[in-house]
């Protein structure tokens, strides 16, 4: 990105560094490190005082705690009857939202109508309606497949007066909480002063009052955090420790290590000797490739635990960071599901007799979740991603926190043609949608609002007959997906089936592990790509790229390819300049994760 910033013509203050994760005694760290020392710090003014912004505590602050080791809060009892999580409770539920708040996107969706703006920014509360595998059971990849209900205000409308839902292609913004466990287990690497009080009310916003005539040692942490809660609900919903630590935050727990403990000395070292840019390898081994997050770092340095450490709750909130939320693509369509309801709606009222209500203050999205799970190289232990992990164990009925933003996709042509000019098609503009593993799933949501939309249009003529030609210039939408075998990973087959017999989808999946020899996406493109470049070209078609960055990559250059066969007599600097035109038109668009 600075490369292309300074292509632009950004003014650079120092020279531009590159890093490798194979770099050795430390991968990228290591070329961040001399990056810093060799190129940037001697090209800027004030290189001392550089060096000293650079770290974020001084060697001062060696020999003290990073905060006031004396209580700053106040604590009572809780009410053990609350069924409910506790950031839905009453005493404390506003604390959490406004909290939550601060975690909104920029551009997500307000489904509320309250004037206040913290809750304006809160996340929308989701129950899930079911948890399905996609994989099979003895497969190495746990995908689910999630239907989540989305509770919104009722009266609230977009622009357009109609029902606040979402637009196929759009994203989930999901906000995880940690395991109960995996909590259990971190507050048993604290003080026992701390595992006392885990269960019992703070107030936080007393304890920031108390604290502002040391703000200078607090710091600006507490503000962000919700002024009520426990210090196991603090855990659980709102501090990241599945994270792993930065080098700073090491050398930050590194004063809290209590010296009367036999091994306190030597593991308050260890922590500034991580933390050190000479000893990139260091943290590189012991944190990122052994995935270590903070309770890992807790249990192994047990001196933080002692009797007489000076590791405080003050401390505590100094030191963690916040869960930061995660995005996933929606894998429905919101027409889809609102023809659905209707229809429901229709049918309860012929059996019952009674008139439903049109207006709903609730919708239903879909997601595709590829569960992060795996062991560390050494095989000393065995992670898992936390929000992926997190929304595997939903059951339903279980309430989930999210946002909904738009996506990358924009200007796919999703209403049927006024005047059909191929033959039985219903669009003038076919789609070619290429994707890889849950990259599928918002090619799935726009594929599935696209035929929504032509059965919405209740013309007399769109009517589904089966497929009977196998020319993939005779499709309106065109999809190549792949995944390793057919029999195991193969996400909505079904579906993708079912519409293919009825002559609405055209499908080229590949499948890697399948056969002696390899099949990958890149390379069906390579083999269809001048029918399907010429098909999509000559009717104003448009096309859509979703998966991981590698993917990406390798099927826009195919596609370059193709067209600069097919179209332009083999000049691909015509081809790319093609696809930059389409792509300001919304008719080429990339969703690279």
């Amino acid at each position: 990105m600075a490369v292309r910033l300074q292509q632009l013509g950004m003014t650079c203050q120092g020279e531009i560094g590159y890093g490798d994760d194979n770099t050795p005694n430390g991968g990228c760290f290591a070329d961040l490190d001399a990056w810093i020392d060799q190129r940037l710090l001697p090209s800027l003014k004030d290189v001392d005082m550089m060096k000293d912004s650079t770290t974020s505590l001084s060697l001062q602050q060696q020999d003290q705690p990073l905060v006031n080791t004396s209580s700053h809060y106040k604590i009572t009892l809780r009410d053990e009857t609350e069924t409910d999580p506790e950031w839905n409770q009453a005493w404390c539920q506003y604390a959490y939202q406004s909290f939550f708040a601060q975690q909104r996107p920029l551009t997500a969706y307000h489904y509320t109508l309250s004037q206040n703006d913290n809750l304006q920014n809160a996340p929308q509360t989701a129950v899930v309606e079911c948890n399905l595998g996609l994989t099979a059971e003895d497969w190495e990849q746990n995908t689910r497949h999630l239907r989540l209900r989305v509770e919104t205000n009722a009266d609230a409308h977009n622009a357009s007066g109609l029902a606040m839902t979402y637009q196929a292609g759009d994203i989930a913004t999901i906000l995880p909480s940690n395991p109960p466990d995996e909590v259990e287990r971190f507050l048993k690497t604290l003080p026992e002063a701390l595992q006392q009080i885990s269960d019992h009310i703070l107030d936080l916003d007393y304890m920031h009052q108390e604290s502002n005539d040391n703000e200078a040692q607090f710091g600006n942490a507490f503000p962000h955090w919700p002024k009520n809660c426990t210090l196991r609900g603090w855990l659980t919903y709102c501090a990241d420790i599945h994270a792993p630590p930065e080098r700073e935050d090491l050398r930050a727990m590194a004063p809290f290590c209590s010296q009367s403990h036999e091994m306190g000395s030597m593991q308050s070292e260890k922590l500034m000797s991580l933390s050190e840019t000479s000893e990139s390898s260091l943290y590189v081994d012991y944190i990122i490739r052994e995935k270590r997050c903070w309770t890992d770092v807790f249990y192994d340095f047990d001196s933080l635990r002692d009797s007489s450490t000076k590791l405080s709750l003050e401390a505590l909130l100094t030191l963690l960071p916040p869960i930061r939320p995660r995005d996933f693509s929606i894998a429905s369509s919101p027409t889809q599901e609102r023809l659905k309801e209707q229809q429901e709606q229709h049918s309860t009222t012929k059996n019952n007799g009674d008139s439903a209500s049109s207006s709903s203050s609730s919708f239903a999205i879909e997601l595709c979740v590829a569960v992060v799970e795996g062991t560390t190289p050494l095989g000393k232990k065995k992670y898992h991603g936390l929000c992926s992990h997190y929304l595997s164990e939903l059951t339903k009925g279980r309430q989930v926190r999210l946002w909904i933003r738009p996506g990358s996709f924009a200007g796919l042509p999703l209403d049927p043609a006024v005047s059909a000019v191929r033959t039985n098609q219903w669009f003038d503009n076919p789609v070619l949608y290429i994707g890889a593993g849950t990259g599928v799933a918002p090619l799935r949501g726009l594929f599935l609002e696209r035929e929504a939309r032509r059965r919405q249009s209740q013309s007399p003529s769109l009517t589904t007959s089966p497929a009977t030609s196998t020319n993939l210039e005779e499709f309106d939408n065109i999809l190549i997906f792949g995944c390793r075998k057919r029999d195991m990973d193969y996400y909505y087959q079904n579906e993708w089936d079912h519409f293919q017999k009825e002559g609405r989808l055209f499908v080229l999946p590949a499948f890697s592990r399948e056969q002696a020899r390899k099949v990958y996406v890149q390379q069906l493109i390579k083999q269809n790509g001048d029918a399907i470049v010429k098909h999509i070209l000559e009717n104003n078609g448009a096309i859509y790229i979703a998966g991981n960055p590698s993917v990406a990559r390798y099927s826009k250059e195919e596609l370059v390819e193709a067209t600069a066969r097919a179209v332009f007599g083999g000049d691909e600097k015509k081809a790319n300049l093609l696809f930059k035109k389409l792509q300001m038109k919304g008719r080429f668009s990339v969703e690279a994760w």
